[in-house]
């Protein structure tokens, strides 16, 4: 009696090794490609939250009187404090945050005439005041002034976008 394995034996258990393969593969590529995209939109996220957490926090300390909105809606300057305690208050030169749409970035330009990227991969941002009926680039008397933005990347040929607005009651 002869051992060992047949031509048939034998490509059959190189079919079925392949199949299993194949499939082992098929749920790897999925799995990373999925990774890829959660990670991407996180990142996105992220950014957006940054953003406006870091525009906001200079824009609560501001009054709506120094507040002013370019025409085109994406573009912020104002003045917040420096000192309170002093007669009459005084304030900070002017800070802007714009939206760069060549770069696709988010640029605070601070008083000294510096500027520090804050987002990357920006799509759009808007900036207006709400009087109760309209949102616009008037902030005469704004009852809250709206933020958003709008983060966008392409990954494996698709593209992943994550828009985030935010509204603040603003002082005196």
């Amino acid at each position: 009696m002869k051992k060992g394995f047949t031509v048939l034996e034998m490509l059959v258990a190189i079919a079925v090794f392949s199949m299993l393969m194949l499939c082992i593969y098929t749920i790897y590529m999925t799995g990373l490609k999925n990774y890829y995209f959660g990670s991407s939109e996180m990142h996105l996220q992220q950014q957006a939250r940054v953003s406006i957490q870091n525009i906001m926090k200079e824009i609560r300390q501001s009054r709506y009187s120094d507040i002013s909105i370019n025409s085109g809606l994406n573009s912020i300057s104002f003045k917040k404090p420096i000192n309170i305690y002093t007669n009459p208050a005084t304030y900070s030169g002017t800070i802007t945050y714009y939206l760069d749409s060549n770069n696709k970035q988010i640029i605070r330009l601070d008083p000294s005439g510096s500027s520090k990227i804050i987002s990357s991969n920006v799509n759009g941002a808007q900036f207006c005041c709400f009087n109760g009926t309209s949102c616009d680039n008037s902030c005469a008397s704004p009852d809250t002034l709206h933020v958003n933005i709008e983060t966008q990347e392409r990954i494996m040929n698709k593209t992943i976008s994550y828009n985030l607005t935010e509204k603040i009651k603003l002082r005196n």
